[in-house]
């Protein structure tokens, strides 16, 4: 669950331009009509879907950021995006130990949230995975 926890704290930034790109990629879609209408419908539901994927992780990210404490967020922050530990505790001031320690308790809140709101890893990869830009993500956290 780390590395799903760690994706969503990396993907965040992108969320808002993800979703208004969607947005307008269903807008033209939905004006340009071709021959196979079939299609078309799939097309606009593949989008809408991409939509609702994006708002459901920042509404997994908001529930995250209301059961953890500034400093667990910002190490969360710090390493997705791939700050090392010794640099994360040297930044706050505090041993690598503490480091690991508010990592501990930062994902067990974080498992509890996910818990909370029943996604499991199985139901968090069929939910997300397919997003391109989630797939890309995870795969750089799950090869670190």
């Amino acid at each position: 669950m780390e590395k799903w926890i760690l994706t969503v704290f990396a993907i965040n930034p992108e969320l808002e331009s993800l979703a208004r790109n969607v947005e307008r990629e269903i807008a033209v879609k939905a004006k340009r009509v071709t021959v196979d209408t079939v299609a078309d419908i799939n097309n606009v539901l593949r989008l809408v879907n991409a939509k609702n994927a994006y708002c459901n992780l920042r509404v997994i990210y908001n529930s995250f950021l209301e059961v953890l404490s500034a400093k667990e967020r910002d190490v969360l922050l710090s390493c997705a995006a791939k700050v090392s530990v010794s640099d994360i505790a040297r930044n706050l001031g505090v041993q690598r130990n503490t480091v690991y320690r508010i990592l501990k308790k930062a994902f067990a809140k974080c498992k509890k949230v996910l818990k909370e709101l029943d996604y499991t890893e199985k139901e968090l990869e069929r939910e997300f995975m397919w997003l391109t830009p989630v797939h890309e993500i995870f795969e750089v956290k799950k090869a670190a």
